[in-house]
This record gives structure tokens, C-alpha cells and sequence, in this order.
């Protein structure tokens, strides 16, 4: 789903609870992607070139909101957003702390170089899951793909 929002400042959409109703209803729809299109005033009259239309800034209130009210997160599966979550450091959730051991425990024992092995099954996993939401992998092919990334790190024993 697309939803353009040309000519629209954030105090519209952002600050006013509405941003909260579109997430609720693309979820509800059972919409794959929301993507929210912001941008250039030449519709709003004003001439082609460089145009400031504070851009930046609805795109930035729309990332912080996202970001920090909690109360969104029940509508949001994803974000494009960049996720900052620095490797073995006091800020990285429990859980992802947990999953990482769950595969650095399943390569102990099988390699000289279990941190080095789990780090590059952990990416693998991650990048099929990009390209797979991205629409880059086609879904058909998804558990041949997840089968043969299996293979590629089962050891003999």
C-alpha cells in the first residue's frame, strides 16, 4: 500500500494520532508494505528545482515516531529503518543475546571457529530475510533456500 502525503505537514499526520490510524489499517487490511510518500512542493504550486519543503523534517518525525511510541509497535512487523544494536554490548535486547547463543552452542564442538561460524549463519539468515521482504528472492524458492543454507553449515560429525 501506498499512501502519498505530498502537501501534508507532519502536525497533520505525525502529532495528531493519524499516523497511528493508517498503521492500525494497513495492518488490519493485511497490507504487506505501507510506504508513506512525502517529498517536493511542486504540487502545491511551487516551482520545479530546488524546493525546501521541510522533507527532512516529516520524514524525521515519522522515524522518531516510529521509533519511540511504543504503543505503535503492536501495528508495525518492520521498518526500513536502520537498527542500530551494537554486537555483545549492555544495550543489545535479551533475546537477541539469547538467539545468538542458541547457534554459537549448535557450533561448539563442530568447528575451530564457533563465534566465527554462528556470526556468518546469523548474516545469512538475516540477509534471506531482507530479500525475501524486499520482494528480491521469490517466495516460491523460500524453504529450498532455508534447506540449503542448512546444509551449507551442517558438519560431519
Amino acid at each position: 500500500m501506498q499512501i502519498d502525503l505530498h502537501g501534508y505537514h507532519p502536525a497533520e499526520i505525525v502529532f495528531n494520532g493519524t499516523l497511528a490510524k493508517i498503521l492500525q489499517q494497513a495492518w488490519e487490511m493485511g497490507e504487506d508494505e505501507l510506504v508513506l510518500i512525502h517529498g517536493h512542493g511542486r504540487n502545491r504550486g511551487i516551482s520545479p528545482g530546488f524546493v525546501n519543503t521541510n522533507t527532512g523534517y516529516f520524514g524525521l518525525c515519522i522515524r522518531q515516531t516510529l521509533r519511540h511510541d511504543k504503543s505503535l509497535r503492536q501495528w508495525i512487523k518492520h521498518t526500513t529503518l536502520s537498527l542500530s544494536v551494537p554486537f555483545d554490548d549492555a544495550a543489545t535486547p535479551p533475546e537477541l543475546h539469547f538467539a545468538f547463543s542458541q547457534l554459537l552452542e549448535l557450533f561448539e564442538g563442530q568447528s575451530s571457529k564457533p563465534e566465527v561460524i554462528s556470526e556468518l549463519f546469523w548474516a545469512s539468515l538475516h540477509g534471506i530475510a531482507e530479500l525475501t521482504r524486499t520482494k528480491r528472492f521469490p517466495p516460491s524458492r523460500q524453504k529450498e533456500r532455508v534447506r540449503a543454507l542448512v546444509e551449507l553449515f551442517t558438519f560431519p560429525r
